[in-house]
């Protein structure tokens, strides 16, 4: 685990892109020694996406991702990525459907 240094950076840098991609990286590498196999392209759902920097890392990992947050903040490479708006807070997420995996970081 990167604790360590995700508090470093960001006392350093704030929230910044690397922040959470440095955490994206260190989950994947988790979740790879934990059985997800992502050569098989499993279906994602980024719950709560924020700019979709997890999503992407994993869209380069070999996953389909979908997004999803109260609103389309997407970075632009990822424009035209399917995206679902939900709140979490009051929506019905029986719309979002069903995924092998979700992911929710910094939610």
């Amino acid at each position: 685990m990167i604790l360590p240094q995700l508090i470093t950076h960001h006392l350093r840098h704030g929230d910044d892109h690397q922040f959470y991609a440095m955490q994206a990286k260190d989950a994947i590498e988790w979740l790879r020694t934990h059985g997800i196999d992502f050569s098989l392209g499993p279906r994602v759902l980024d719950l709560g996406c924020g700019h979709g920097v997890f999503g992407a890392s994993l869209k380069q990992a070999g996953c389909v991702v979908s997004f999803a947050d109260i609103s389309c903040q997407l970075n632009s490479d990822l424009e035209g990525e399917p995206f679902l708006a939900i709140d979490l807070d009051q929506g019905d997420l029986s719309g979002l459907g069903r995924y092998p995996l979700i992911v929710c970081s910094n939610v």
